[in-house]
């Protein structure tokens, strides 16, 4: 289930950081998109996202943990290629 967060300004420095960080990431990993999530409970909320050219990832979101990416990346103990 997704849902929509209200209230974005409590993270307000880290949005405008992590902007300019996604900028710089995407381009040198050629990847369309990077987001910053907070897991509280059983949700991954997305507190901020860039997607450089195809909108993939909506600013935000709360996703049930289960149903989120962010399982399959912190539950994977297979070494990044």
């Amino acid at each position: 289930m997704i849902s929509k967060v209200k209230d974005k300004t409590v993270y307000q420095s880290l949005v405008d950081t992590s902007t300019k960080l996604f900028e710089l990431l995407t381009k040198n990993l050629d990847v369309n998109s990077a987001y910053i999530a907070k897991k509280v409970g059983n949700k991954m909320t997305v507190i901020n996202s860039y997607n450089k050219v195809e909108f993939i990832i909506p600013d935000d979101i709360a996703v049930d943990y289960q149903e989120s990416n962010c399982k399959l990346v912190l539950e994977n103990n297979e070494p990044a290629k």
